[in-house]
Parts: C-alpha cells; structure tokens; sequence
C-alpha cells in the first residue's frame, strides 16, 4: 500500500494577502486572519483539484516494495529533485539507495523515478511501507514560479470565501475553468 504526505511545507505562499485584499477590495486589517484562512483553504482546494504542488515542499512517499516494472510515478508534480531512497533491506536493516541505481525523470509529468541501465531495485523485506522516497515537488520557491491562472484561480476563491462566508462554499465556474475543469459549467 502506498502513502505519501508533505513533510516540508513551502516557504512562499502562492497568493500574497495583500493581493486578496485587493481584488476583494478589503481596506481594513480587522479581517486579516480570516482572509488568511481563506487563502489557506483557496490554495489547499486548488492543489488537492490539481494534485499538484504549486510552491516547493518535500514530500515522502511510502511503498511496501520497489515495483516490477522498474518505473515509480511520483505524486503532486511536477517533480524537481529526489532527496533520498531508503528501503529496509531483507535483514531489517534500514539501507540508503546509490544514485548510481536510479534517474529522476524531471520532464514527465507526474515525475518518474526511473532505474539507470543495468541496473535493478533491491529486494526489500516483506513489510509495509520498505520503501521511503523523499523527494521534492512544485513549480519554484516564487509565487511568479506558479503558471498565472493558478495564482488567479486562487485569489478569485479566497476573495469569494471571504465575501460569501456563509454561502455553501461551491466553486465558482471561472475558478474551475482556470484550474482546467473541461466541464466547468457542470
């Protein structure tokens, strides 16, 4: 069974406050934590419709065993590096995977982590969770790093929240449209 979760949080927030605030048009500071909320919950909403990272996080995904195919996809692209690759090995030793025995494919999306020629996983021991890939993920550190109808789709959202707070909090189409929702008038 696989797992992943971010273990690093990003530095950067993908949308400033202050950009919130002007397209809401909000002049005061009464309200600043809650259009904070509503930033936070804009930007978790937009990469969980995604599956993707937008700022760079470090993410750690879990697998029971190196597959077959010699190939792992890795989750909330687009892939920037991998940190590290640890497996338990058959004697329950904890071992740290060589660079010499696998590639990140940066330019696939997802990400793909890839075996070099000639070369084969290890086998692990029979156990959940053998394998620990810690990788990081997302567009850069910069907000400016993010594709532009990212960032937009978020500040429209956020400022929407914070007008409709009692509404039932249903996307608005142009919000799925900018995120690439095909049937945003659904």
């Amino acid at each position: 069974m696989n797992a992943y979760n971010q273990t690093v949080a990003p530095v950067n927030t993908v949308v400033a406050r202050s950009d919130v605030k002007d397209h809401a048009k909000i002049e005061h500071t009464v309200d600043d934590d809650l259009v904070d909320a509503y930033l936070a919950a804009a930007i978790r909403i937009a990469e969980e419709r995604l599956r993707r990272q937008l700022i760079t996080a470090t993410w750690v995904l879990k697998l029971d065993a190196f597959p077959a195919d010699g190939a792992i996809d890795l989750p909330r692209p687009p892939l920037q590096s991998i940190t590290s690759i640890t497996y338990v090995d058959t004697e329950g030793d904890t071992q740290t995977l060589s660079t010499d025995v696998y590639d990140a494919d940066t330019d696939s999306d997802p990400g793909v982590l890839v075996l070099q020629h000639q070369q084969s996983w290890p086998v692990t021991r029979d156990q959940r969770h053998a394998v620990t890939i810690t990788y990081v993920a997302g567009y850069g550190d910069d907000p400016e790093d993010v594709p532009a109808d990212y960032r937009l789709a978020i500040k429209i959202l956020a400022a929407e929240y914070y007008r409709e707070r009692e509404s039932g909090g249903a996307l608005p189409g142009v919000v799925k449209a900018l995120l690439g929702d095909r049937n945003y008038n659904a």
